[in-house]
């Protein structure tokens, strides 16, 4: 056990080592070398391999950029973790283990067939269609991996759950030093000399350098962290406490989680992520019914108060005053308000129906139309496929090749026509049913966020988004492997 152990700490040095070299050298070698570092560790301890998961990705984007070789790096960890579930299936109970299922991993594995054979029939590269099933699917082989785990003991849950709010607190940090410095410090060179426009130079997009997916994360680390709260809970709250080791309740550390909570609040807001703010105003609201837990609402009041005036309003202000002081190459930005206020107005709505989501949900039924039944297949409207390798359908219908769905809807009833709703449809609800059978005070919030995710695939690709599936799934996978909620 000792030499494991020993072993298991000489790689993570090394491998930390390497990644730390590999962001100030970008030659690709180096990258590939920190994921081998990496992989290996995952095989001697694959809970520990979460918590690189759980970093990697919120900042995939950056140091993908800094390193093209660690764009391996998330996917060789899953699919380590993938074969070493398959290999302890088969060795405890039987090759017939491996397919041991639920309904709705079926439906969600048959719909990425599905969608996969039927591009090919369309005439989509086999690149392109390999390229969109994995989008689905290298988050799914997280979970299959992870619910065939040992379940997390409490502290373990504990480690993870400082180890994201240190990690959000970290991004929400350079969020605020990109804002300040108008986009000119801690960024690579080619982020930095981004033409953004107006309504968007505004915006944080972090160190995942999209404005949307850091609030999903954020929405999701804040999530994390009331959870982190409640072990340090106080009064009455006795059923999720965590007595410290010197006997009482660690009023510094509930400290440290308030103050963090204000703060991943506030930049939550500067990202001006509307549709995430829509989608966790539903999951607060379903979390709140499903649980009875009214007295949730003050402290959450509280802290988006706290944020407002003391992250959001003082950060804008800061950075308008920089503005007209050096100036910088956006020009005159929109006002901060102009943002949060324009969702609805008429220009809004004539430039989606123009150009934008509106216009798109038009294409893909006018599509639907000529293939309802079976769609055109993956690669061939709106996904990640086709914006990387282009589409044989959009020559014909006259749609420009840079355009996503942003919803993932329209972008399944085009490309697997009423066969793959169908599928999808019982992907979503099954995994509801199994999660409100097991509903409990740790289950609920995740409840609370799958039906979030619902409201989110009208204006987002959801279910391709990795800095949302990643936690969904772990988190998902980490209950099921229990059966219910962990012990605290």
């Amino acid at each position: 056990m000792n030499r494991k152990k020993n072993l298991e700490s000489v790689i993570l040095v090394i491998g930390t080592i390497t990644f730390f070299m590999s962001l100030f050298f970008s030659q690709s070698l180096i990258g590939y070398s920190v994921a081998v570092f990496l992989g290996l560790y995952t095989l001697l301890n694959p809970k520990r391999a979460l918590f690189i998961l759980s970093l990697y990705f919120p900042i995939r984007p950056l140091i993908t950029e800094l390193n093209p070789g660690l764009k391996v790096l998330g996917d060789l960890i899953i699919v380590i973790l993938f074969i070493r579930a398959v290999i302890i299936c088969v060795r405890n109970n039987g090759f017939k283990a491996i397919f041991a299922l639920e309904w709705f991993e079926w439906a969600f594995i048959i719909y990425a067939v599905f969608g996969s054979l039927v591009g090919l029939l369309h005439g989509v590269s086999a690149a392109s269609v390999v390229f969109q099933f994995r989008a689905f699917m290298i988050t799914y082989l997280l979970f299959y991996a992870v619910k065939r785990m040992d379940s997390f003991r409490r502290r373990e849950w504990l480690g993870w759950l400082w180890f994201v709010f240190f990690i959000a607190v970290t991004i929400c940090i350079h969020g605020l030093v990109e804002k300040l410095s108008l986009r000119t410090f801690l960024l690579p060179e080619a982020w930095a000399e981004q033409d953004l426009s107006p309504t968007n130079a505004i915006r944080i997009y972090g160190m995942a350098h999209n404005p949307n997916v850091l609030a999903l994360f954020l929405g999701i680390a804040f999530m994390t962290t009331m959870f982190l709260r409640m072990f340090y809970g106080e009064g009455k709250n006795k059923s999720v406490v965590l007595k410290s080791e010197e006997g009482g309740y660690n009023t510094f550390k509930r400290v440290i989680i308030d103050i963090g909570l204000i703060l991943i609040t506030g930049v939550f807001l500067l990202t001006y992520s509307r549709g995430s703010m829509i989608a966790f105003a539903v999951v607060f609201i379903v979390y709140v019914v499903v649980s009875g837990r009214l007295k949730i609402i003050k402290p959450v009041v509280i802290y988006l108060f706290l944020a407002i005036f003391l992250v959001f309003y003082p950060a804008n202000k800061a950075a308008e005053l920089i503005q007209k002081q050096f100036g910088n190459h956006y020009g005159q930005a929109v006002h901060y308000t102009d943002r949060l206020t324009g969702t609805f107005s008429g220009q809004s709505i004539d430039q989606s129906v123009g150009g934008g989501r509106l216009y798109i949900v038009k294409k893909g039924f006018t599509i639907f139309q000529d293939h309802p039944v079976a769609g055109t297949g993956f690669g061939t409207f709106g996904d990640s496929a086709a914006h990387a390798f282009g589409s044989p359908i959009y020559k014909k219908y006259q749609i420009p090749r840079t355009i996503y769905t942003d919803n993932q809807y329209i972008e399944i009833i085009v490309q697997t026509g009423i066969i793959g709703v169908i599928l999808f449809a019982v992907f979503l609800l099954g995994m509801l049913r199994v999660l409100w059978k097991n509903r409990g005070p740790f289950v609920i919030p995740l409840v609370a966020l799958l039906i979030g995710a619902y409201v989110s695939g009208l204006y987002y690709n959801i279910w391709e988004d990795k800095a949302f599936t990643l936690f969904f799934f772990m988190m998902f996978g980490l209950i099921y492997s229990r059966g219910s909620d962990p012990k605290v």
